[in-house]
């Protein structure tokens, strides 16, 4: 029973955990972790680092969504980030409420008090789309706040 106490203790202080598959490796560092094998859900809260090959991702909770591969290995499927988002993409660094992931579709969503920033300027809006593929980026305003667009000269 002490042994098992002193590795609650532990994960209660950090955590670190890996989703493999063939292509690439995420890492996931937090305070604490809920996990359910059988929904193949995580639930990361307290200083979350999400690192992949593509993007840097930082919040107070993530969730995250996977499922095993065809080797028996825990896949990303999708993620859900909130609490002081912030993503380092590329270039681009990236702030909102809330952050969406959608791994088959390759696609990140910034949502509420999204802002996108790269060398060239910086977008502002209620929604903003990238889409990893194409590195497309579709910014959305709504009735409440327009989009706003700054350029650098």
């Amino acid at each position: 029973m002490i042994k098992l106490l002193s590795f609650i203790l532990v994960l209660t202080y950090w955590v670190s955990a890996t989703y493999a598959n063939t292509v690439n490796r995420s890492t996931v560092e937090s305070d604490h972790l809920e996990i359910s094998a059988q929904t193949g859900e995580s639930k990361f809260w307290g200083n979350v680092v999400f690192e992949s090959p593509q993007y840097l991702l930082y919040s107070g909770y993530l969730l995250v969504k996977s499922q095993k591969d065809d080797g028996d290995r825990w896949q990303v499927k999708e993620l859900h980030a909130w609490d002081e988002v912030r993503l380092l993409y590329e270039d681009k660094r990236g702030f909102s409420d809330e952050l969406f992931y959608y791994h088959d579709e390759q696609i990140i969503e910034l949502v509420g008090n999204a802002r996108l920033v790269d060398n060239t300027g910086s977008m502002e809006a209620p929604l903003i789309t990238i889409y990893e593929p194409t590195g497309e980026v579709v910014v959305k305003g709504d009735e409440h706040q327009r989009i706003r667009v700054i350029f650098e000269d």
